[in-house]
């Protein structure tokens, strides 16, 4: 089975980084293959079995913020994409570990990254305030994303069956059409006004079910 965090441990070339090192976010989707993004800019992939590191990902230049990995029914493709605290998004081809494209727009830490259940998008969300929806074929941003505020999107993830995508800001989540503008807002008061979200009681990030049924 899938082994603690905590019993792997960094390649060679990375244990003499400073004590700080930190793992910022994980992934799990493919199965035995564990990916962490670290605070030293890098992501490493691991044998999950036998805690063992595979190979390390070392494109970026500051934090790495967050990373998912999707991986084709149809094909051999599995992809990954990385983002960090400069703004850079990243693609990766984890079969060969080099990168396809990377996607340029975003202005402030790229804070979540998620593919579409097909693979042909990813949405990231930044503390620009944006969330920019990116065609993975052509690096193009198809679709952005912000809040009536303006303020940093902490989270931006698709529902499992691609026609929603799940925005998370301090102060409440907003439920959007992945093809249109109609939206259900969660954390709004009686008239429909955004609740200020209280320093102790931020939202950070949230999840679907896998169903999609619940959030």
């Amino acid at each position: 089975g899938v082994q603690d965090i905590a019993a792997l441990t960094l390649p060679e070339e990375d244990a003499t980084a400073e004590q700080s090192e930190r793992v910022i976010d994980v992934d799990r989707t493919l199965n035995f293959r564990t990916f962490t993004a670290h605070n030293s800019g890098v992501v490493v992939e691991w044998d999950a079995e036998t805690t063992e590191p595979i190979q390390t990902f070392d494109a970026h230049n500051s934090s790495v913020n967050s990373l998912d990995v999707w991986a084709s029914d149809f094909s051999s493709s599995i992809w990954m994409a990385s983002g960090d605290q400069s703004g850079r998004v990243i693609l990766w081809d984890l079969e060969t570990g080099e990168i396809v494209r990377e996607f340029e727009g975003h202005t402030g830490a790229v804070n979540s990254v998620d593919f579409r259940s097909d693979g042909q998008r990813i949405v990231t969300a930044s503390d620009d305030g944006n969330a920019f929806v990116w065609n993975t074929q052509t690096g193009d941003v198809i679709r952005t994303i912000n809040t009536a505020t303006n303020s940093q999107i902490n989270g931006a993830t698709y529902s499992p069956d691609g026609n929603n995508i799940l925005i998370i800001s301090d102060d409440a989540m907003r439920l959007i059409g992945a093809s249109s503008e109609q939206f259900l807002e969660f954390g709004v008061d009686s008239n429909g006004l955004i609740i200020e979200g209280e320093e102790t009681n931020r939202i950070r990030s949230a999840k679907f079910s896998s169903d999609g049924s619940f959030i």
